[in-house]
């Protein structure tokens, strides 16, 4: 066992990653096949899709709550190894979205991709998730630092 982090292999989590990730496929699928017409079948189908994703949120926290974040050299490897890499790529992929919606698709003018690089607006519908991460990623240590000091009755 690491002085730092346990690392401990869940079989459920593997099962609940997967089930995610088929959700997220079904979701995309669904989106193209059935633009129209809308019905009752398709809106549960886009329904259960689009749980996938809080999953992944849902797992992700499971997986970092845990952890020790009660001095500084764990909150500086926490913030290197987790929160500086969600940062980066959520940048790197809004930037590369809102490049390839102006230049490729014509989405808009200059002003729209100004708005779209600087999180005013979504360059596709999915970069609610790409977006919102470093957030949720953010509150992490501060959130398991509330669970341990402030028993729920």
């Amino acid at each position: 066992m690491s002085r730092h982090y346990q690392h401990n292999h869940y079989l459920w989590i593997d099962v609940a990653r997967i089930f995610a990730i088929f959700l997220v496929i079904l979701n995309h699928v669904n989106e193209q096949i059935n633009v129209t017409p809308i019905t009752g079948k398709t809106i549960s189908i886009e329904f259960l899709g689009r749980l996938g994703v809080p999953v992944f949120l849902i797992l992700s926290g499971y997986l970092m709550i845990n952890r020790d974040y009660s001095n500084k050299i764990m909150i500086k490897k926490f913030t290197k190894h987790n929160l500086f890499s969600i940062v980066c790529s959520s940048l790197f992929w809004t930037a590369f979205f809102s490049v390839y919606s102006y230049l490729v698709l014509a989405n808009g003018d200059t002003d729209v991709l100004i708005k779209n690089l600087i999180f005013q607006q979504r360059s596709s519908p999915q970069m609610w998730y790409i977006q919102i991460l470093p957030i949720v990623y953010a509150f992490i240590p501060l959130i398991s630092v509330a669970k341990k000091h402030f028993r729920v009755i």
